[in-house]
């Protein structure tokens, strides 16, 4: 999700908050997810393959 406009974050929950999607995690259940990205520091690759759209 886009925040203020120059920030990322990554949900793997339900939120009610107005970002804006830019993408999805779709191989991954929220526990897998929760367990890869609850930690302190994490470092995430973004990359789209030609002919995708997010």
């Amino acid at each position: 999700m886009l925040y203020a406009g120059s920030s990322l974050v990554i949900f793997y929950g339900s939120n009610t908050w107005a970002y804006t999607p830019l993408g999805r995690i779709t191989d991954k259940t929220g526990p897998e997810l929760e367990a890869l990205l609850g930690g302190e520091e994490v470092t995430a690759v973004l990359s789209l393959t030609a002919g995708e759209t997010p």
